[in-house]
């Protein structure tokens, strides 16, 4: 996990720095469309629900997500750690090795779930935009190599 996010916070930085005239990037949310919604929903799950105008389904998808990714994290980590305890005592035969395992089955259902979650959040948004008629919002992200910045715009009107 933690290479991931050194790799990415890497690739980020030797873009600015190789290319400061990168330009600006401009991500414009604030059209109505069933994409739109799916998009959403990619980059944060329940988010498309929420532009649905569908507020409990958003929050239930946000927090089954958020829960089952932070379960997939814990587990994996204390499985690390008993694996780590089991391979400093030596022994072939150990408990330790058992809660590790027990540990690594935990992570990966709750990883399961987490992917199922992402993914039903995605395609739930895209199929449910028609049915759920939402209110004008905007939200716009840009980024701007020039003035070394990233800048949130969000309107909404009922």
């Amino acid at each position: 996990m933690r290479k991931s996010i050194v790799f990415i916070f890497t690739i980020v930085l030797l873009i600015n720095i190789v290319s400061p005239s990168f330009g600006d990037i401009s991500l414009d949310l604030s059209g109505q469309t069933p994409s739109l919604a799916a998009l959403r929903s990619a980059f944060i799950p329940g988010w498309g629900q929420a532009y649905n105008d569908q507020p409990k389904k958003a929050w239930i998808t946000f927090w089954i997500f958020a829960v089952a990714t932070g379960g997939t994290i814990y587990f994996n980590s204390e499985a690390t750690k008993k694996y780590d305890e089991y391979k400093s005592k030596g022994l072939v035969n150990d408990d330790d090795y058992d809660k590790y395992k027990a540990d690594v089955k935990t992570s990966e259902i709750f990883l399961a779930v987490a992917i199922v979650f992402y993914v039903f959040a995605i395609v739930d948004a895209y199929f449910m935009f028609d049915k759920y008629p939402s209110k004008l919002t905007a939200f716009n992200v840009n980024y701007n190599a020039q003035e070394d910045g990233i800048y949130l715009k969000y309107n909404y009107r009922i």
